[in-house]
């Protein structure tokens, strides 16, 4: 599992338990939480009240895919 996180987090308890996940950092703006899996895009906030909404659809997946990756090849370790 691969995961992007904004740079002030990269101390944070979860990145520091997170030993399964390869993590890079970055400067740029992130969304909220965005997980890409399998034709399906999930957006969570976990503010407030932690709210979800999944959707199923190629493009969009696509879309994100190509974002992600992206911003991946951009991110510091």
């Amino acid at each position: 599992m691969r995961g992007i996180s904004n740079e002030e987090y990269r101390n944070s308890w979860f990145i520091k338990q997170a030993k399964w996940m390869k993590i890079r950092f970055t400067d740029n703006p992130l969304p909220s939480n965005v997980d890409i899996r399998q034709n399906k895009v999930l957006f969570t906030s976990w503010r407030d009240m932690p709210i979800g909404v999944l959707v199923h659809s190629k493009e969009i997946y696509e879309n994100f895919k190509m974002y992600f990756e992206a911003l991946w090849k951009a991110s510091s370790p």
